[in-house]
């Protein structure tokens, strides 16, 4: 028989082979074991778009609309008529991207006259990285705001993800635990033994999590 020292993380489900050890819902960007497909994976939303003194009519305001371009991906807003001082209502998610050099999430803003007739007022292009990343391009006429948000893949980390994210267990319990949830009954004076003599390690803390399952 087997004590877990935790439940499965939401998202995570137990193996059908250990009852302890936690497995994923393998995916695009993740494998059944937890780890990612592959570095570089991430996930991708462009949102807060908004502009300020536009200029693309002499006659008229601009009726703006932005394109919003990341590898093959193409989004494009709604077209706000007679402002000068758009804010696109539109949050564009991506969904699973892989971060490359040669990819770079891409802006167009358009002056949409009518629907074959748009006149391009600025464009520009940007590296992404991750975390949150609020950015502004200037251009001859106004000035385009925006904000996207870079979400690594599960264990990976970095500008990019293209680093692992470790998650070591410590020396005194890797030789005791069966899987990173599992512990055999048998080594539980073991396990509290190697909790005493650790100093990263708080006995009672750890020892009550432990569930019978």
């Amino acid at each position: 028989m087997k004590v877990c020292s935790e439940p499965c993380k939401i998202g995570r489900k137990s193996s059908a082979r250990d009852r302890c050890a936690c497995v994923c819902e393998s995916s695009r960007i993740i494998k059944s074991n937890c780890c990612p497909a592959e570095k570089g994976l991430a996930t991708l939303k462009v949102y807060n778009l908004r502009a300020k003194g536009l200029y693309g009519d002499v006659h008229t305001k601009t009726d703006g609309t932005v394109t919003v371009t990341y590898g093959t991906q193409i989004k494009r807003t709604e077209t706000i008529d007679n402002n000068d001082n758009p804010r696109w209502p539109e949050t564009f998610e991506f969904g699973p991207i892989k971060i490359r050099m040669a990819n770079k999430l891409n802006f167009k803003v358009y002056d949409a006259d009518s629907s074959w007739n748009s006149e391009l007022l600025g464009k520009c292009s940007f590296d992404l990285r991750s975390g949150v990343v609020r950015d502004a391009c200037v251009f001859k006429y106004g000035t385009f705001f925006f904000t996207y948000e870079v979400k690594c893949a599960p264990s990976l980390q970095g500008p990019q993800c293209n680093q692992h994210k470790s998650s070591p267990m410590a020396a005194p319990l890797a030789d005791i635990f069966s899987s990173r949830n599992g512990v055999l009954i048998k080594d539980i004076p073991r396990l509290e033994l190697a909790l005493n003599n650790s100093d990263k390690f708080n006995f009672k803390a750890t020892y009550g999590k432990l569930m019978m399952l």
